[in-house]
C-alpha cells in the first residue's frame, strides 16, 4: 500500500480568536500612529528639502516620538504573533526600529540622499504593518 497513515499532527496549538482579536487592535493603533508619524515626517523632511531649514528639530524631535512607537509596536506585534501563533507580524514590526535607528544616525551624519530614500521605504514599511494589523484573523 502506498497511502499515508491515517493520523493527525496539530502543528500549532489552540488559537483563541477572542485574545487574537483583543491583541491585534492595541496593534494596529500603534501601528497607525507610527504610520501617521512618518507621513509628518515626510512633509517635513520635503519642507527641509526645499530650503525651510527651521523645520529641522521639530523633525528631529518627531523622529524620536517614532523610535518610541515604533518599539511599542513591536511589543504589541509579538503579544499578537504569540496570541495567533504566527510571529511574522511581530519580526516586520522589529525591523521597523532597527530601520528607524540606522536612518536616525544616517540623518545625523548628512547623507541626505541616502536618507530621503531610506524613509520612503520605512514609511511603506509602516503602512504595510498597519495594513497586516487591521485584517481580523481567520482563526
Amino acid at each position: 500500500m502506498t497511502h499515508a497513515p491515517e493520523t493527525t499532527v496539530a502543528t500549532t496549538p489552540d488559537v483563541d480568536p477572542t485574545l487574537v482579536e483583543q491583541r491585534r487592535r492595541p496593534l494596529f493603533i500603534s501601528s497607525a500612529l507610527t504610520s501617521v508619524l512618518m507621513l509628518v515626517m515626510l512633509g517635513l523632511g520635503i519642507g527641509i528639502a526645499v530650503g525651510n531649514h527651521g523645520l529641522r528639530d521639530a523633525h528631529k524631535g518627531i523622529a524620536y516620538l517614532l523610535i518610541v512607537v515604533s518599539i511599542i509596536a513591536t511589543v504589541l506585534a509579538h503579544r499578537y504573533g504569540r496570541a495567533k501563533a504566527n510571529l511574522g507580524t511581530f519580526f516586520h514590526a522589529l525591523s521597523l526600529p532597527i530601520l528607524l535607528l540606522v536612518q536616525f544616525v544616517i540623518g545625523e551624519g548628512d547623507f541626505a540622499m541616502i536618507h530621503m530614500v531610506l524613509g520612503v521605504l520605512i514609511l511603506i514599511a509602516t503602512v504595510a504593518l498597519t495594513t497586516l494589523s487591521s485584517r481580523r484573523a481567520k482563526v
